[in-house]
């Protein structure tokens, strides 16, 4: 029972008196005498009893305990016993058993009785279904437990010593008074297909004191369920004298089930055919005898999805004076329940291929595949090959069309055409699972029915297809111009496609796509003036000069497609297998689906420096009457086709690049600025229902978005070459010593930024609807403005003039985009070969949304109201932490000092923002400002980025968005293989340096119960709520590295060198809780390549080789480890981290062009800071061959 403090438990009673150990009672099923030799010599007879407990026959469950899922403890314990008694236990087990006795709980539904019983009762008769084997029964009495004869026990693989068998058992089901009449039987579940398999064997055994042949017979049930779908086969039982021990009398052949399964299905054929003058028989248990051969069926058994076996016990109902009429008492056992005869028919299959090509204007291809039942490949199981014979017809044919017009016309007419079958008829009624076809066909009683049978029966596919892809006019002539009037513009494309199935289930399945496209293209090179370019000769006017513009658009395109989808299916309302034909056909469902998408687009250069591009896309739905089209339904398809449908979805977008001339400007082409403006605007349709309802109007969605990017740069290199004392400081001959400090001078070579804005609305609850460009011109909305991407606020105009809808079930938000992106980048190189990357950054993005809905007039508003108004985003930008990046902890605690300075600064900032609020009056409890305590946000992150910044707290901004970035940068230097000294060791050194930082603010939120404002709403804490919230802030810092060097020697060796320094502090605002990661690594790289090896060993040690070796040696040291700090607490928590060595020296040999050899060895040794995981080494080394195949 489970241990609680409620006794709940199963109570079984063994009773152990002397009178009651006998077997078949009590519990005990067997029992062996053994003469055992005592310790003075004398022998004694020693009694071992069997007892088998079945879970399920408890006494009482005390505690009211229902099931058997969570038992844990199991107690035994004696009472009654007048002196000292002994028990001793061979084995003490739970046995599992895959057979249970069925109807256990003795429902009267479940009551297995002869059908001329028209009123069976409960019977009293026990079943007792347990195993019997050779090593615990092979001594029973009055008859021991044998092999059936031609039986082998198995040979005991897992004892490789010894030649020991395994324990070979039988089921065995021991009734008590079965009436005349009735069965008593166990069953397990049987997921099985028999159709592979001819014959199904069982050993069966009986005996009983009081029993005679033929008193007791044996049965087999198979079948979906218990009583209404099953096959049986029941054999009278023959039974075996007490004191026999010969197998061939224990096991008598006469007992053996030698049950043929085609015998089952003729017996089914029989009950089908019955049926047809008795429609109940399928309810009741209908009898074939066959050669003596008893089967009863009923109901809808399939041997081909078995779910269900039984073995049972059966006292046959009296029929004759022989017969005693008395219940009876016997055992029986069953052993090697078995599958034999395979089906081993055998099919074949054949594939065949024809392809032909037409002169120039064709191609066919005829293919064709068949196989047939028992069909499958070598290494597939029987169950697994082909159960139907398939055939497949596939003609296909490519056809230029156009070849049968002049050549000179230009045109081309791609066709394709294709016709494919592919039937499939079954080796089994798909009604009937375990009945042939052609045995159900040979039991029809008329051709019709014949047919009928086989049309249900075959599985039948054929598709069509007609396409033309692409049909269009080619220009003859190559050096005609093009217009836009032009022919050759135009091009169409069709598609038909047509598929229909037919099998068991689906009487008819047609579906059918019908695709159309015509598309015009336009594209030209365009023509630019330039009115003022004679005129103007002055270079000082080159902006004036140089202005041009182009008439006429140098791309244009349309295009209109047709997409139409519809299908019928019918199914059948399949009845049971012996119902008959005709089967009955459920009510058809058509689907459609007609969509018609129109796209338009302007490609213009208005100058040659600013482009212009219009793109916009239109989808519609055509609205198609209900069912199949007939009647006056065409007429309203067409109306619908030509007014284009009704527009679901609409969109847009403007793309304007202009590369602006103040390059052209005197003295300024030292610079350049880009200007990218793009928009985007979708006019989005309210659902159909809506649509459809009068009583219901949600209203359309119109969104809009804007992209504004500016890219300058400035290079100063060709502004400092404008001054003449520059460009004789930068020529290669001049020998004066003044280029140094001019280098100096003009170290700043170029800067470069760009900023990206992107901006977006989304409006829903609109109700006018789309004409051109986006504009309804009855409403004159939604304004030029809002579909070129203006983000003024549209909402008071909307509801000014009853745009906006008023419907409840309008719930969609009102929502509005911002995306700021601002990256500088700055090259410096001070002397040669040091170069100095400047880079900076800032990022930003906020949403905001709102539930905006009509809620009722009321003084004189509109009724539109604004619902839980709320704004999130995020923000980044680059940092500078370095004053505290080679902070060190102290200690086994790891007191950091930045973090008690962070602690430190709290008191000094709250003071400062209770300076700067007149709502903060007085102090608190700790000594801090009223409303902003020593954990308040404002307080704490201020204080953080003072401390981690090495600012002072009295003079840090208290701002938590730091609105300037500061640049980061990377360093390097390969002047040092310059220097005579080195360039006689070196073809190549080189130092790297890198720094890079940023402050993050992740997720941050405005607060419903702020509205708007700061520093008067207090929280639960007595601290003053700020206007945006957030549960944490970053500090991101890398060193990438700190110091790096990279090493070519003259001798072909490398060298590298690497330390890398990161650091993150995450300072969490839910609990002021400090994570700090840090991670140091030393990284070391030895290479060596050449090609002139030679063996130090074996019999290649004198042999030179010119193929390449390379040697690798990489050594890296990390160690890695996490801290949390508390608030109010110095000392920190080591939550995380570990010290790794790894070390990978290689070695890589070219053989030659086709063979690579490789030696590698790879340890990796880690060591954790936390008991959380284990010290852990791990070693890979090995040879890889490679062949190269080629």
């Amino acid at each position: 029972n489970n241990m609680s403090q409620t006794e709940e438990y199963f109570q079984y009673r063994v009773k152990l008196n002397p009178a009651g150990m006998l077997v078949g009672q009590n519990f005990i099923t067997d029992k062996v005498v053994s003469q055992v030799k005592l310790a003075d010599g004398t022998t004694q007879a020693v009694t071992w009893y069997q007892f088998r407990v079945p879970i399920t026959d408890y006494e009482s469950n005390p505690g009211g305990i229902q099931d058997f899922k969570a038992i844990r403890f199991m107690r035994m314990f004696m009472t009654n016993f007048a002196d000292t008694a002994t028990l001793r236990f061979a084995t003490l087990q739970l046995v599992r058993g895959e057979w249970r006795a069925y109807n256990q709980e003795g429902s009267l539904q479940k009551v297995i009785a002869d059908p001329a019983i028209t009123t069976p009762v409960i019977d009293n008769a026990t079943l007792d279904v347990q195993a019997v084997n050779i090593e615990e029964n092979g001594n029973r009495t009055p008859i021991p437990y044998v092999v059936p004869p031609g039986i082998q026990r198995q040979r005991n693989y897992n004892n490789l010593k010894t030649n020991t068998r395994l324990n070979e058992q039988s089921l065995s089901l021991y009734v008590q008074k079965l009436p005349d009449g009735y069965s008593k039987a166990a069953y397990k579940t049987f997921y099985n297909d028999l159709r592979s398999y001819k014959k199904l064997q069982v050993f069966v055994h009986a005996e009983g004191d009081q029993l005679v042949d033929n008193d007791l017979s044996a049965f087999i049930r198979l079948g979906v369920d218990y009583q209404d779908n099953y096959y049986e086969y029941e054999i009278p039982l023959k039974i075996t004298m007490p004191g026999t021990r010969d197998p061939g009398a224990i096991w008598p052949a006469q007992n053996e089930i030698d049950l043929e399964l085609a015998l089952l299905t003729r017996a089914k054929l029989a009950r089908d055919k019955a049926k047809r003058t008795d429609p109940d028989l399928l309810s009741r248990a209908f009898v074939y005898i066959e050669n003596g051969k008893k089967v009863t069926i009923k109901g809808q058994p399939d041997l081909s999805r078995l779910r269900t076996i039984m073995l049972g016990v059966r006292n046959p109902l009296k029929t004759s004076p022989l017969d005693d009429g008395l219940d009876k008492t016997g055992t029986v056992w069953y052993d090697e329940l078995r599958l034999t005869d395979f089906d081993q028919r055998g099919g074949w299959a054949a594939s065949g291929r024809f392809n032909a090509k037409l002169a120039d204007f064709a191609d066919l291809t005829v293919s064709g595949t068949k196989s047939t039942v028992g069909f499958g490949s070598l290494d597939s199981k029987v169950s697994d090959r082909s159960r139907s014979d398939n055939q497949l017809l596939d003609v296909a044919a490519n056809v230029e069309l156009g070849k049968f017009l002049p050549e000179k016309a230009g045109v081309h007419i791609p066709a394709y055409v294709n016709v494919s079958t592919q039937k499939g008829t079954p080796q089994y009624d798909p009604a009937s699972g375990d009945i042939e076809l052609k045995d159900r066909l040979a039991a029809a009683e008329s051709e019709k029915e014949r047919n009928d049978i086989k049309n249900v029966a075959e599985d039948y596919t054929i598709r069509k297809s007609f396409n033309l892809t692409n049909v269009h006019k080619t220009k003859t002539d190559p050096a005609a111009e093009s217009h836009v009037w032009d022919v050759e513009n135009l091009s169409a494309s069709y598609a038909y496609t047509e598929y229909q199935h037919r099998d068991y289930v689906t009487e008819m399945d047609m579906q059918a796509t019908y695709r159309f496209a015509l598309a015009y293209n336009y594209s030209n090179q365009p023509k630019y003036y330039s009115p003022f370019e004679k005129v103007i000769k002055s270079n000082m006017l080159t902006l004036f000069k140089e202005f041009n513009f182009s008439l006429l658009p140098s791309r244009l395109n349309f295009s209109i497609n047709y997409d139409r989808f519809y299908s019928e299916n019918t199914l059948r309302s399949v009845p049971n297998a012996a119902d008959g034909i005709p089967i009955s056909s459920i009510a058809t469902t058509y689907n459609k689906n007609f969509n018609i998408t129109r796209v338009y687009g302007i490609g213009w250069n208005l100058s040659k420096s600013l482009q212009m591009d219009i793109d916009a896309t239109n989808l519609a739905v055509i609205d198609e009457p209900a069912d199949r089209i007939g009647g006056l339904k065409p007429n309203i398809l067409w109306d619908n086709i030509f007014r284009l449908g009704r527009t679901t979805n609409y969109s847009h977008t403007l793309n304007f690049n202009y590369t602006t001339p103040i390059n052209k400007i005197p003295y300024m082409d030292w610079t350049t600025a880009i200007v990218r403006y793009s928009t985007h605007f979708n006019w989005q349709s309210q659902p159909e229902f809506s649509i459809r309802n009068a009583g219901y109007d949600v209203g359309n969605s119109i969104q809009n978005a804007r992209t504004i990017q500016v890219n300058p740069t400035l290079n100063f290199i060709t502004l400092y070459n404008k001054f003449p004392f520059v460009r004789k400081a930068n020529d290669p001959n001049n020998k004066n010593k003044s280029g140094f400090w001019v280098g100096l001078l003009t170290s700043l070579k170029s800067i470069s930024g760009t900023y990206t804005r992107t901006e977006g609305t989304f409006l829903p609850g609109y109700l006018p609807i789309t004409n051109v460009f986006g504009q309804d011109f009855d409403y004159g909305a939604p304004g030029l403005g809002f579909v070129l991407g203006s983000q003024a606020d549209l909402r008071a105009k909307a509801v000014a003039n009853g745009w906006l809808s008023q419907d409840s079930l309008q719930n969609q938000l009102y929502v509005k985009t911002y995306n700021e992106d601002i990256r500088l980048k700055g090259t410096i190189e001070p002397i040669k070969d040091l170069r100095i990357e400047l880079i900076a950054f800032r990022a930003q993005d906020r949403n905001f949304q709102t539930n905006y809905k009509y809620t009722g007039v009321s003084n004189g508003s509109s009724g539109f109201e604004e619902l839980s108004a709320v704004t999130t985003g995020n923000y980044s930008v680059s940092f500078i932490s370095l004053a505290t990046a080679f902070s060190k902890e102290s200690g086994i605690n790891n007191v950091s000092t930045v973090f008690k300075e962070f602690l430190d600064n709290r008191l000094i900032v709250a003071q400062r923002l209770a300076a700067n609020n007149p709502n903060s009056v007085g102090v608190d409890s700790t000594g801090f400002p009223n409303g902003y305590g020593a954990n308040s946000q404002d307080v704490l992150v201020t204080s953080f980025l003072a401390a981690y910044t090495g600012k002072k707290a009295s003079k840090h901004s208290l701002s938590q968005f730091p609105s300037i970035p500061i640049p980061n940068w990377q360093l390097n230097y390969s002047g040092l293989s310059r220097i005579a000294f080195l360039a006689n060791f070196f073809d190549s050194f080189d130092i790297r340096h890198g720094y890079r930082s940023s402050y993050n603010v992740n997720g941050y939120t405005t607060l419903l119960q702020n509205h708007g404002t700061s520093g008067i709403v207090k929280d639960i804490d007595g601290d003053f709520l700020p206007f945006y919230q957030f549960s944490q802030v970053t500090i991101f810092e890398q060193f990438v590295p700190l110091f790096g060097m990279d090493v070519r020697f003259k001798n072909s060796m490398t060298a590298n060198f690497e330390y890398r320094k990161s650091r993150t502090l995450s300072l969490s605002l839910l609990n002021s809780q400090l994570a700090q990661q840090t991670e140091d690594i030393v990284v070391l790289g030895f290479g060596y390549r050449t090609n002139k090896f030679r063996f130090p060993f074996g019999l290649f040690k004198s042999k030179k080789n010119s193929n390449d070796v390379n040697f690798k040696l990489d050594v890296a040291i990390r160690d890695n480890k996490t801290l949390i700090y508390r608030a109010d607490v110095e000392s920190a928590e080591v939550s995380s981290g570990a010290k790794n060595i790894t070390l990978r020296p290689a070695i890589d040999y070219v053989i030659n062009q086709r063979f690579n050899l490789n030696l590698f060895y790879d340890s990796n040794i880690t060591k954790p800071y936390t008991s959380q995981s284990f010290n852990t080494s791990f070693t890979n080394f090995g040879i890889n061959l490679k062949l190269l195949l080629q």
